[in-house]
Protein backbone atom coordinates (compact mmCIF):
# COMPACT_ATOMS: atom_id res chain seq x y z
CA UNK A 1 0.00 0.00 0.00
CA UNK A 2 1.32 3.44 -0.90
CA UNK A 3 1.38 5.77 2.07
CA UNK A 4 3.07 8.98 0.99
CA UNK A 5 1.88 11.18 -1.87
CA UNK A 6 5.34 11.16 -3.44
CA UNK A 7 5.10 7.36 -3.73
CA UNK A 8 2.16 7.57 -6.12
CA UNK A 9 1.89 8.01 -9.84
CA UNK A 10 1.59 11.58 -11.05
CA UNK A 11 -2.02 11.71 -12.32
CA UNK A 12 -1.61 15.04 -14.12
CA UNK A 13 1.49 13.82 -15.94
CA UNK A 14 -0.27 10.54 -16.79
CA UNK A 15 -3.22 12.41 -18.34
CA UNK A 16 -0.84 14.70 -20.24
CA UNK A 17 1.02 11.68 -21.64
CA UNK A 18 -2.25 10.00 -22.58
CA UNK A 19 -3.45 13.12 -24.41
CA UNK A 20 -0.15 13.35 -26.30
CA UNK A 21 -0.42 9.70 -27.35
CA UNK A 22 -4.07 9.96 -28.41
CA UNK A 23 -3.42 13.04 -30.52
CA UNK A 24 -0.84 11.15 -32.61
CA UNK A 25 -2.63 9.54 -35.56
CA UNK A 26 -1.81 5.83 -35.76
CA UNK A 27 -4.47 4.06 -37.77
CA UNK A 28 -3.51 0.46 -38.54
CA UNK A 29 -0.75 0.51 -41.16
CA UNK A 30 0.28 4.09 -40.32
CA UNK A 31 2.05 3.67 -36.97
CA UNK A 32 5.33 5.39 -37.84
CA UNK A 33 4.59 8.64 -35.92
CA UNK A 34 3.60 6.91 -32.70
CA UNK A 35 6.66 4.63 -32.86
CA UNK A 36 8.95 7.62 -33.40
CA UNK A 37 7.37 9.39 -30.40
CA UNK A 38 7.73 6.27 -28.23
CA UNK A 39 11.36 5.71 -29.22
CA UNK A 40 12.13 9.30 -28.18
CA UNK A 41 10.30 8.89 -24.85
CA UNK A 42 11.94 5.57 -24.04
CA UNK A 43 15.41 6.84 -24.95
CA UNK A 44 14.86 9.96 -22.80
CA UNK A 45 14.03 7.66 -19.87
CA UNK A 46 17.24 5.68 -20.38
CA UNK A 47 15.73 2.52 -21.85
CA UNK A 48 17.43 0.39 -24.48
CA UNK A 49 15.20 0.35 -27.60
CA UNK A 50 15.38 -2.34 -30.27
CA UNK A 51 13.24 -3.11 -33.29
CA UNK A 52 12.82 -6.20 -35.40
CA UNK A 53 12.58 -6.09 -39.19
CA UNK A 54 8.93 -7.17 -39.46
CA UNK A 55 7.87 -4.09 -41.44
CA UNK A 56 9.48 -5.64 -44.54
CA UNK A 57 7.06 -8.56 -44.28
CA UNK A 58 3.97 -6.87 -42.87
CA UNK A 59 3.99 -3.62 -44.90
CA UNK A 60 2.79 -1.86 -41.73
CA UNK A 61 3.95 1.60 -40.72
CA UNK A 62 6.46 0.38 -38.14
CA UNK A 63 8.43 -2.57 -36.82
CA UNK A 64 7.78 -4.27 -33.51
CA UNK A 65 9.68 -2.49 -30.76
CA UNK A 66 11.09 -3.64 -27.41
CA UNK A 67 12.16 -1.06 -24.84
CA UNK A 68 14.11 -2.51 -21.91
CA UNK A 69 14.62 -0.97 -18.50
CA UNK A 70 17.62 -2.87 -17.13
CA UNK A 71 17.25 -4.13 -13.60
CA UNK A 72 18.64 -6.68 -11.20
CA UNK A 73 19.20 -9.90 -13.14
CA UNK A 74 18.63 -11.93 -9.95
CA UNK A 75 15.02 -10.74 -9.87
CA UNK A 76 12.29 -11.92 -12.21
CA UNK A 77 11.96 -9.94 -15.41
CA UNK A 78 8.54 -8.53 -16.32
CA UNK A 79 7.30 -8.36 -19.89
CA UNK A 80 4.53 -5.89 -20.86
CA UNK A 81 2.86 -5.78 -24.25
CA UNK A 82 0.67 -3.23 -26.04
CA UNK A 83 -0.32 -2.41 -29.58
CA UNK A 84 0.24 1.00 -31.14
CA UNK A 85 -2.40 1.15 -33.86
CA UNK A 86 -5.99 2.34 -33.62
CA UNK A 87 -9.11 1.66 -35.64
CA UNK A 88 -11.06 4.03 -37.87
CA UNK A 89 -12.57 6.57 -37.25
CA UNK A 90 -9.30 7.68 -35.72
CA UNK A 91 -7.80 10.76 -37.29
CA UNK A 92 -7.32 14.21 -35.80
CA UNK A 93 -8.56 13.26 -32.33
CA UNK A 94 -8.86 16.08 -29.85
CA UNK A 95 -9.25 15.22 -26.18
CA UNK A 96 -11.64 17.14 -23.95
CA UNK A 97 -11.43 16.88 -20.16
CA UNK A 98 -14.74 17.41 -18.37
CA UNK A 99 -15.59 16.66 -14.74
CA UNK A 100 -12.47 14.55 -14.36
CA UNK A 101 -13.25 12.42 -17.41
CA UNK A 102 -11.69 12.40 -20.88
CA UNK A 103 -13.77 12.44 -24.05
CA UNK A 104 -13.30 12.81 -27.78
CA UNK A 105 -14.16 16.34 -28.90
CA UNK A 106 -15.50 15.24 -32.26
CA UNK A 107 -16.77 12.42 -34.38
CA UNK A 108 -13.85 10.11 -33.63
CA UNK A 109 -13.07 7.38 -31.18
CA UNK A 110 -10.98 8.39 -28.16
CA UNK A 111 -8.38 5.69 -28.91
CA UNK A 112 -7.97 4.55 -25.33
CA UNK A 113 -7.26 1.05 -26.69
CA UNK A 114 -4.29 0.67 -26.31
CA UNK A 115 -2.90 4.15 -25.71
CA UNK A 116 -4.14 4.22 -22.12
CA UNK A 117 -2.01 1.14 -21.44
CA UNK A 118 1.01 2.72 -23.10
CA UNK A 119 0.55 5.90 -21.04
CA UNK A 120 0.46 3.80 -17.87
CA UNK A 121 3.66 1.99 -18.92
CA UNK A 122 5.44 5.31 -19.44
CA UNK A 123 4.22 6.70 -16.11
CA UNK A 124 5.29 3.52 -14.30
CA UNK A 125 8.79 3.82 -15.79
CA UNK A 126 8.99 7.46 -14.70
CA UNK A 127 7.90 6.56 -11.16
CA UNK A 128 10.38 3.69 -10.91
CA UNK A 129 13.16 6.05 -12.00
CA UNK A 130 12.14 8.94 -9.74
CA UNK A 131 11.67 6.74 -6.68
CA UNK A 132 14.74 4.57 -7.36
CA UNK A 133 12.63 1.41 -7.12
CA UNK A 134 14.67 -1.69 -7.92
CA UNK A 135 13.21 -4.48 -10.02
CA UNK A 136 14.26 -7.12 -12.47
CA UNK A 137 14.52 -6.24 -16.16
CA UNK A 138 11.32 -4.69 -17.50
CA UNK A 139 10.56 -5.18 -21.18
CA UNK A 140 7.91 -3.18 -22.99
CA UNK A 141 6.91 -4.75 -26.31
CA UNK A 142 4.95 -2.56 -28.72
CA UNK A 143 3.44 -3.97 -31.88
CA UNK A 144 1.68 -2.37 -34.85
CA UNK A 145 -1.22 -3.84 -36.81
CA UNK A 146 -3.28 -5.34 -33.97
CA UNK A 147 -6.55 -3.83 -35.21
CA UNK A 148 -6.31 -5.60 -38.56
CA UNK A 149 -5.44 -9.09 -37.36
CA UNK A 150 -2.52 -9.05 -34.89
CA UNK A 151 -0.21 -8.70 -37.87
CA UNK A 152 2.73 -7.08 -36.05
CA UNK A 153 2.78 -9.40 -33.06
CA UNK A 154 2.44 -12.48 -35.30
CA UNK A 155 5.62 -11.48 -37.13
CA UNK A 156 7.52 -10.46 -33.99
CA UNK A 157 11.14 -11.49 -34.01
CA UNK A 158 10.58 -14.18 -36.60
CA UNK A 159 14.29 -14.07 -37.31
CA UNK A 160 14.91 -15.19 -33.70
CA UNK A 161 16.35 -11.88 -32.57
CA UNK A 162 14.74 -12.26 -29.16
CA UNK A 163 17.00 -12.44 -26.14
CA UNK A 164 14.46 -13.13 -23.40
CA UNK A 165 15.67 -14.99 -20.36
CA UNK A 166 12.93 -17.60 -20.58
CA UNK A 167 13.64 -19.20 -17.21
CA UNK A 168 13.34 -15.98 -15.24
CA UNK A 169 10.71 -13.92 -17.09
CA UNK A 170 7.14 -13.24 -16.01
CA UNK A 171 4.85 -12.21 -18.89
CA UNK A 172 2.11 -9.64 -18.19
Amino acid sequence: MLEAEEDQMNAKRLVKTFKELVEIDSISGNEEKIHSYLKDVFHSLGLDVREDDSMKRTKLGANNMVATLKGNTKKKALFFSAHTDTVIPRKDIQVVEQDGNLYSAGETILATDDKSGIAIMIEAIRCLREQSIKSGDLEFVLSPGEGIGLIGSCKRWSSRQSHHRKSNTFYV
